[in-house]
């Protein structure tokens, strides 16, 4: 009798990642495989991450700079695929492709709200960055190719950089801090490891931490001064 009523049936599962069981009254038990896991924590913390960056920009508190964005919308999508190919999993695939998504809102946000700041210095990044798309477009080899894109990603960074050590409060460091950890979350929820699936997210994780540290060793010269 006890046995029977604490049987568990095993149906299909549509995404791979989750295990369902129904019991002998019919209830559906979701279990949640560790890596799916952590993957729906990173993605929920990347997509919160852009709710308070939106909404600062809308208040005109942040100002994003346009070139950063432009680039920064397209390597996402690409790192998206390169997740996508290098087996790296369906919840961190979404966590990356919801990311490239918000990026390319805030992207059309900096158009009127974003700084206007800019300088030769970061129209020659947006160039190199574009072309260097380009580059990444023709490349057979999938390892050079996320290399490439993880390259252009921190292109995409040095304009943002210059802006921020001028203006250090125009960057929310809340957002900043919530993406980093979704990245992190991301990198562990992975399947698989290998530099396809591992490279962009290790590398922006980096890139974000020193643009926090910029802006508060900005911030802290500026109270002092």
């Amino acid at each position: 009798m006890g046995a029977n009523e604490d049987s568990q049936t095993q149906i299909p599962d549509p995404l791979g990642d989750l295990l369902f069981s129904q019991n002998r009254h019919g209830i559906i038990i979701v279990m949640v495989d560790v890596h799916a896991g952590l993957g729906i924590i990173g993605g929920l913390l990347l997509t919160w991450s852009y709710l308070p960056y939106i909404f600062s920009t809308l208040k005109r508190q942040s100002r994003p700079h346009l070139y950063t964005w432009i680039i920064w919308t397209m390597t996402q999508v690409a790192a998206t695929l390169a997740i996508i190919e290098g087996d790296g999993g369906l919840f961190s695939a979404i966590g990356i492709g919801a990311a490239a998504l918000l990026s390319f809102l805030i992207m059309l946000l900096s158009i009127p709200y974003g700084t206007q700041n800019v300088t030769r210095f970061d129209t020659v990044a947006l160039v190199v960055g574009v072309a260097a798309m380009l580059v990444w477009w023709k490349l057979d080899n999938p390892v050079l190719a996320i290399l490439m894109i993880s390259l252009i990603d921190g292109i995409g960074f040095l304009p943002t950089y210059r802006k921020t050590w001028h203006e250090p409060w125009s960057e929310s460091l809340t957002a900043w801090t919530l993406f980093v950890a979704g990245n992190i979350f991301i990198l562990f929820a992975l399947e698989h490891y290998n530099l396809l699936t591992t490279v962009y997210i290790v590398t922006v994780t980096i890139a974000s931490v020193l643009l926090i540290l910029l802006s508060k060793h900005r911030r802290n010269f500026f109270n002092e001064t």
